[in-house]
């Protein structure tokens, strides 16, 4: 943390081939997408446009998987209002199609525009009604997402043909938080990846750590998991 509120957040992976199957392959060779940034040994860093893909890719992440606030349509606002003259949009448009979010990017950056611009200031803006539930999407999604939609979705991705969530989907994401499949451990826990014999007691340990000092975290997760309702 840098006072008075800048955040530095390391990462072991960009995005987990679990989660994000696309995207991992996509930014898997990312040395090839990095440029020397000065005159260092160990300096690199995106060109523009692939900064902005991953920006956009990182969101869509979390846009997915438990919602994302409002910081990032700013964000999107203040880069393209310095960058976007400058930038190679037709680069931008291919990678944003191998990965599947052009259409994604192309109404959160009109949002952002829309909400931000200084006519914005001066009126209320116009919104399309698919303008409108995405800034909702973002406006009740916190900072980081809630739980709320954390669990919504993640039962959406066990039945996505369902008519509503049932007791077995419940169950089976219930399992899965309580027993991570092994790329977990792979991305955030190497050592016992490579000694499984260890994880069942590694296990048991999270558990007991989770009933003392995360127990309204967990608290909340359940209750979440039983009131989950199937969207429209």
């Amino acid at each position: 943390k840098k006072p008075p509120v800048y955040n530095f957040e390391m990462h072991k992976v960009l995005f987990s081939k679990g989660e994000c199957p696309i995207y991992f392959e996509h930014y898997k060779t990312i040395k090839d997408k990095l440029r020397k940034d000065g005159q260092g040994q160990y300096g690199y860093s995106f060109s523009d446009e692939d900064f902005y893909v991953y920006l956009t890719a990182h969101t869509q992440k979390h846009y997915m998987f438990s919602g994302v606030g409002l910081r990032f349509l700013m964000d999107a606002y203040v880069f393209l209002t310095a960058k976007e003259k400058n930038l190679d949009w037709d680069y931008i448009a291919a990678e944003l199609q191998a990965l599947g979010i052009l259409a994604f990017e192309k109404q959160a950056r009109e949002l952002a525009m829309k909400l931000f611009s200084e006519h914005a200031l001066e009126s209320v803006p116009s919104l399309t009604e698919e303008e409108q539930e995405m800034f909702l999407y973002f406006a009740e999604s916190g900072t980081y997402g809630t739980m709320k939609k954390r669990v919504q979705n993640r039962l959406q991705e066990l039945q996505p043909e369902g008519a509503g969530f049932t007791r077995a989907s419940r169950w089976k994401y219930l399992k899965k938080r309580l027993f991570p499949e092994m790329e977990w451990f792979q991305n955030c826990y190497p050592f016992l990846a490579r000694h499984k014999i260890l994880i069942p007691f590694f296990l048991a340990g999270r558990m007991v750590r989770g009933i003392l000092f995360r127990r309204e975290f967990i608290k909340d997760e359940f209750k979440a998991v039983k009131k989950a309702e199937k969207e429209p």
